[in-house]
């Protein structure tokens, strides 16, 4: 519907009270959920020449106000005109969250109950905030603001699906990596998913290496793998804490 179309709606009192008739006549008994659904099967009515969407025809005039952002439904019932289960990214209610959220004690984590990401994150959506990490939107709704710009939402209690406001504070991307670090949730060497070497054959490399024994080349075809590979062992630029305690003077 038209924005001025809308406009209509609110300065027209006689074309106000025809349609909201027309969807009393055709609401049915509210349910033991406490939906009140339209008994139409379109939730369109023709009136005046114009087509009126029955959900934006009750909200516009609860609200006195035009919007033109999408409006949702709270039971997910998409033909429920009760007023009280309807919401814009405007006015939408926290609980629509936090329903999802397994509300402990203050001191404890509060774990998010859907679905999680690859890295073990609840994933959400939230009208209004841009993000799909729960755990950033539980932070913005307990504290009334965005995240700042080029910071970070960390865990305190270094749990992926907690939502506690208590366990959530704000910091640097360089922050949160230390967090990780420290709570050993990111895998390094041999740890690692995709890691094809072991730190026993790393330090072999290493060792063959600035011993003079072999060339880059010959450990490469020695391991069957490529020559930048080796490279990178051998110049510390990968498995670093492998090899971080390794000098020459350590090798015979």
């Amino acid at each position: 519907m038209k924005t001025q179309q809308l406009k209509q709606l609110l300065e027209n009192e006689t074309l106000a009270s025809q349609l909201l008739t027309y969807i009393t006549q055709h609401q049915l008994p509210t349910s033991a959920d406490g939906c009140i659904l339209y008994g139409q099967p379109k939730l369109r009515i023709y009136l005046n020449k114009q087509n009126w969407m029955v959900i934006r025809v009750l909200w516009t005039l609860a609200h006195q106000k035009v919007t033109q952002h999408a409006i949702w439904h709270v039971c997910n019932h998409l033909n429920c005109t009760n007023l009280e289960h309807l919401y814009t990214i405007d006015d939408a209610p926290p609980e629509l969250f936090w329903k999802h959220v397994d509300r402990q004690t203050d001191d404890q984590c509060w774990p998010w109950l859907a679905g999680v990401d690859r890295e073990g994150y609840g994933k959400s959506a939230y009208p209004g905030i841009n993000s799909r990490r729960a755990n950033i939107i539980a932070w913005q709704l307990a504290n009334g603001q965005a995240v700042p710009d080029q910071m970070v939402v960390r865990h305190l209690c270094h749990n992926p699906r907690c939502c506690n406001p208590a366990h959530l504070a704000i910091g640097s991307s360089k922050d949160n990596s230390q967090d990780s670090v420290r709570s050993n949730r990111v895998a390094f060497g041999e740890r690692h998913g995709r890691a094809k070497l072991t730190e026993k054959s790393v330090i072999a490399i290493y060792e063959d290496y600035h011993s003079g024994r072999l060339t880059q080349r010959q450990l490469a075809e020695k391991h069957q793998m490529r020559w930048e590979t080796i490279r990178a062992i051998v110049n510390k630029t990968t498995w670093r804490r492998t090899t971080q305690g390794l000098n020459d003077s350590h090798i015979s």
